[in-house]
C-alpha cells in the first residue's frame, strides 16, 4: 500500500508556516470505494511521532456496510493532504452493520523533504496503547498481572481469575463453604452473611477441656458427687459440699461444747480442743463409790476378818475426808489397801463405770482408761483417729492437703484456705477456675471477657412469629433491641383499617408503612395515608372515587 502527499497539502503545510504556525493539521478523513466517496470520518486521535511519521485514528459506529478502496486525509483547513491506497485498488478495510470500525494507522513520509508530490510506503499497525492513545498492547504475564508496577500491558480473564486477593495484594476471592468457615483455617476464602451466622450459632456449644463455650451451673447433688465434669461449681455449692466419711469436701471446726458431746459427726477437732478432751476424761482419778443407806454400823468399821491388831480386813469411813478406805491385812483405820471387785459403780453424776482398761483403742463408753491407755493415746500416739474411733492425728503438710491422698492426718484452717483458695480463682482462656455470670448490660455492651453468658442473657428478649398473613420478629437487647413486624389487612366500607400489632412496642413505634396489593385499585383514583399509631396499634386510611369498596393491604412497623 502506498501513499501520496499532494501539492495542496504542502502548500497548507508551508502557508501555516509562514503565518507563524508550526504546520498543517489533519482533522478529518474521508473514505471512498472505487471512485465513490462513501463518508467523511472525524480523527479523534493525530500524534507526530516523530518528523517523518505521523499516527492518525478515526472510528465508525454507526450500522451501514462498505469496503473502502482509498483514504483521503483533509486538513482543518479542508485541503486534501494526502491519499492512501493500494496500488492494485484493492480493499483496505471492511465495516460490516454490527461491527465498528476502527482506522489506526501510521503514516510514514520517506520522500526527501520540499518534494512536490513525494510518496512512501505507509505501515498500518497502532503504537502502544496508553489512556490517552488507542493502539497495541501485550498480554500480562501472570507474574505482571499480580504485580502492581506495570501500566502497559492488558490482563486476560485467566490471569485475571488467578490474580486471588492475599494479605499483601488485593485480588479475587473465592467464597468459603460453610465447613470453611467452620474450621477457621482458610486464609484465601471470604466469608458471607450466611455462613457467619450459622459460624457464630455454633457458639452456643458447650465449654470442654479444649473448646471455648458455655456452661451449666451444677446442682448440689452433682456437686456432691464428684463425677459430672461439664458443669461448673458455685461458691454456695462448694460451702454446701460439707467432708463426710466418704466424701471430701470443706468441714467447720467444732467448737469445745461439740467436741466434749461427742455427738456431732460433722465439724472437725482442732488439737486444742483434743487435748482439753483428752486431759478432762481420760486423766488418772480416784473412784470412789458411795454405800447406799441401809448399812449402818453407827460410824464404826466393818469387819471381814480379824488376826491380830495389824492383820484386819475392813472398812472404815473418814469423817473428816469423807472417804471410804478398804483395807486388807492392815491396822484399824488405816489407809484402804485392798482392790475392789464390782459388776460396776454407779457415780453420783449418773455415770457408769464397768470396768478400767490399759487400752489405748477401747470404744466403750462405761469403761475407764488407766492412766497407762491415757499416756499410750496422749503421749505415744498409737491411738490414731478414725472414722469410727476417737484418737489422735497428725496436722498435714500443705502439700499433703493440696495432694488429697492421706485419710490419717487433720487439715487445719490455714492448710485448708489455701487449698480452698486455689479452687477459687478466676476461669482464663488458659486455666480453669470459676466464672462470674455476666449481667444483661454487659452481655449488651459486649466488652467483658471475664464473665460467662448464660442462654437467657444470649437471648435477651429475641423472639419470632412467622404466621401465613401476619409475624413478628424481635431481636436480642444486645442487637439493639428493634422489632419489626407486618400484616396483611383489609379496610372498611369507610376506606380505614385499624391493625393491631402482633406484639405491644415495648418503648416505642417509630415508623409504619403500608400499601395496597389489589392491582384493581392502583390507579390515580385510590389514595393511601397513614393515620395515627402507637405501641400497640396502627390507623391506615385508602380513599377512592368508587367509595364503599374493601381494599386489601399490607402493613410494616418498626419498633423498639
Amino acid at each position: 500500500m502506498s501513499m501520496m502527499i499532494h501539492q495542496s497539502g504542502i502548500d497548507a503545510a508551508i502557508n501555516a508556516q509562514a503565518d507563524g504556525f508550526s504546520g498543517a493539521t489533519l482533522s478529518y478523513v474521508d473514505l471512498f470505494d472505487g471512485n465513490n466517496k462513501i463518508k467523511r470520518l472525524d480523527l479523534v486521535g493525530v500524534q507526530v511521532i516523530e518528523p517523518s511519521r505521523i499516527y492518525v485514528v478515526a472510528q465508525d459506529s454507526t450500522t451501514e456496510s462498505y469496503d473502502v478502496t482509498k483514504m483521503d486525509f483533509i486538513t482543518d483547513g479542508g485541503v486534501l493532504f494526502a491519499t492512501v491506497q493500494h496500488d492494485d485498488g484493492s480493499v483496505i478495510q471492511s465495516k460490516g452493520s454490527t461491527t465498528t470500525l476502527i482506522l489506526a494507522e501510521q503514516l510514514n513520509l520517506s520522500a526527501a523533504p520540499g518534494s512536490v508530490a513525494p510518496s512512501g510506503d505507509v505501515s498500518i499497525y497502532a503504537p502502544q496503547a496508553t489512556e490517552s492513545l488507542l493502539g497495541t498492547a501485550e498480554i500480562a504475564t501472570q507474574d505482571e498481572a499480580n504485580g502492581t508496577t506495570d501500566d502497559t500491558r492488558f490482563i486476560t480473564p485467566k490471569k485475571l481469575y488467578n490474580r486471588t486477593a492475599t494479605t499483601s495484594r488485593r485480588g479475587v476471592v473465592e467464597l468459603a463453604t460453610q465447613s470453611e468457615t467452620d474450621a477457621g483455617t482458610s486464609t484465601s476464602r471470604v466469608i458471607t452473611a450466611a455462613t457467619l451466622k450459622s459460624r457464630l450459632a455454633s457458639f452456643t456449644r458447650n465449654a470442654t477441656e479444649t473448646i471455648k463455650g458455655f456452661v451449666e451451673i451444677a446442682t448440689q447433688t452433682e456437686a456432691n458427687g464428684g463425677t459430672d465434669d461439664t458443669k461448673a461449681i458455685t461458691p454456695k455449692k462448694l460451702n454446701s459440699r460439707t467432708a463426710t466419711e466418704s466424701r471430701r469436701g470443706v468441714a467447720e471446726v467444732a467448737t469445745q461444747a461439740e467436741a466434749n458431746a461427742g455427738t456431732d459427726d460433722s465439724r472437725i477437732i482442732t488439737p486444742k480442743k483434743l487435748w482439753s478432751i483428752l486431759t478432762s476424761k481420760f486423766a488418772r482419778i480416784d473412784v470412789r463409790p458411795k454405800f447406799s443407806q441401809g448399812i449402818n454400823t453407827g460410824g464404826k468399821p466393818i469387819f471381814f476378818s480379824e488376826s491380830g491388831d495389824s492383820n484386819i480386813d475392813h472398812i472404815w469411813h473418814d469423817d473428816a475426808g469423807n472417804v471410804y478406805h478398804f483395807v486388807s491385812d492392815g491396822e484399824l483405820n488405816q489407809t484402804g489397801s485392798a482392790n475392789i471387785k464390782v459388776g460396776g459403780i454407779q457415780l453420783s453424776s449418773g455415770a457408769r463405770v464397768t470396768a478400767i482398761s490399759d487400752s489405748a483403742t477401747s470404744t466403750s463408753k462405761t469403761t475407764l482408761a488407766t492412766s497407762y491407755a491415757v499416756d499410750v493415746a496422749r503421749d505415744d500416739g498409737t491411738r490414731q483417729a478414725t472414722e469410727s474411733t476417737r484418737g489422735q492425728a497428725e496436722i498435714a503438710t500443705q502439700s499433703e492437703v493440696d495432694a488429697g491422698t492421706t485419710h490419717t492426718r487433720m487439715v487445719t484452717p490455714k492448710t485448708l484456705a489455701s487449698r480452698l483458695n486455689s479452687f477459687a480463682r478466676n476461669a482464663t482462656e488458659s486455666i480453669k477456675g470459676f466464672v462470674e455470670i455476666a449481667t444483661q448490660a454487659e452481655v449488651n455492651a459486649g466488652t467483658n471477657d471475664s464473665n460467662a453468658v448464660t442462654p437467657k442473657k444470649l437471648r435477651a428478649g429475641f423472639s419470632y412469629n412467622f404466621s401465613s398473613d401476619h409475624g413478628y420478629m424481635a431481636l436480642p437487647s444486645w442487637l439493639g433491641g428493634f422489632i419489626f413486624q407486618w400484616g396483611i389487612s383489609v379496610t372498611g366500607a369507610d376506606g380505614t383499617s385499624v391493625v393491631t400489632f402482633p406484639v405491644t412496642f415495648p418503648t416505642s413505634t417509630f415508623i409504619t408503612l403500608m400499601n395496597s396489593f389489589e392491582a384493581r385499585f392502583v390507579s390515580t383514583d385510590t389514595y393511601t395515608s397513614i393515620g395515627e399509631y402507637t405501641q400497640t396499634s396502627a390507623k391506615f386510611y385508602i380513599a377512592r372515587n368508587n367509595s364503599g369498596v374493601i381494599i386489601g393491604l399490607r402493613w410494616f412497623a418498626i419498633g423498639h
